[in-house]
């Protein structure tokens, strides 16, 4: 069984330490999966601050088009990620199917959102001395993002970081659950396909003891976990 790469700074790479994916139901070997060296790591982020300097440019449009592609992307092997989920986290083929759907619409609406993440202007004249002024508000992107994926909607909440987070400029990186990491990493090609900068997405399964190094990394600037939703601007 040829064990899953990473994907770091979008270049899938080989590791020598392996974890096994497990059918939680019978125990059945699932997927052999390479872990992400505390280097590996360092080196994502290192990737993502580049990745971060293509993303940043992209105008509104092309964030939209990319998520637009991801969402048609992920429609289009809906069977496959509804199988990996099965497997990996032992969801019924009904809630799996029900989970790649939701997934999906969640990018699409990121992909909406990305058009409309407006500035704002201001009237500045609230006082006699200020009379005549008026203040401008822009959104900017933050910069990498780091998404801690949890088990129990590997999919959906993986996209949940993922997508807003490219919808407002930013590179990510995903950290997925130890114990359903595949569909995250196939998340991740999908993204390359749907045309986000290479630079701008890792994928690094890890013990969550490792993955402290990315929240401590001070070159992270945002931090999604749990069911939290990633946006990323300033």
């Amino acid at each position: 069984m040829t064990p899953y790469p990473i994907l770091l700074g979008g270049e899938k790479k080989q590791t020598a330490e392996i974890a096994h994916v497990r059918f939680p139901y019978t125990g059945e070997l699932y997927a052999d999966v390479c872990q992400a060296s505390p280097n590996d790591l360092k080196a994502a982020v290192t990737a993502a601050c580049r990745g971060f300097e293509q993303t940043k440019q992209l105008s509104s449009c092309e964030r939209a088009e990319i998520l637009f592609r991801l969402a048609n992307e992920i429609d289009r092997r809906a069977a496959e990620l509804a199988e990996i989920m099965v497997m990996e986290g032992g969801k019924t083929r009904k809630f799996a199917a029900s989970e790649v759907s939701r997934a999906a619409l969640t990018v699409r609406i990121s992909a909406e959102e990305a058009k409309q993440m407006y500035g704002e202007i201001l009237p500045l004249d609230l006082t006699g001395d200020t009379k005549g002024r008026t203040g401008f508000l822009k959104r900017f992107p933050l910069g990498p993002v780091v998404g801690i994926v949890p088990f129990n909607f590997p999919l959906n909440l993986a996209c949940h970081k993922l997508a807003p987070a490219i919808a407002a400029g930013n590179s990510v990186i995903l950290k997925p659950s130890s114990s359903t990491p595949v569909s995250s990493l196939i998340l991740g090609d999908m993204v390359l396909a749907a045309g986000l900068p290479p630079e701008a997405i890792s994928v690094v399964p890890c013990t969550g003891m490792r993955a402290e190094q990315l929240v401590k990394d001070p070159r992270v600037a945002y931090l999604s976990f749990t069911g939290s939703c990633s946006v990323g601007w300033h």
